[in-house]
């Protein structure tokens, strides 16, 4: 039962870790846990959609994202 815990757990973090990675390289708004299927249906010439954002106690963080993004395309 520790071992599927273990793997379960580094699963999810390295999903997770992955997916914030992405989003933080291509800059893209919204949650970071819809950059996989994003970058899928942009790569299979999707329209650009823009992502939704997380929902629950995420969604602070990422207003705060958006008012930091547009500040620093101001300057």
């Amino acid at each position: 039962m520790a071992t599927y815990a273990l793997l379960l757990t580094l699963t999810v973090h390295l999903h997770m870790g992955l997916c914030h990675l992405l989003a933080a390289v291509i800059g893209i708004p919204g949650c970071e846990m819809r950059v996989i299927p994003f970058l899928l249906a942009r790569l299979r010439g999707g329209a650009a959609t823009v992502l939704e954002p997380c929902p629950g106690l995420w969604a602070p963080i990422d207003r705060w994202e958006a008012r930091v993004r547009a500040g620093s395309r101001a300057a």
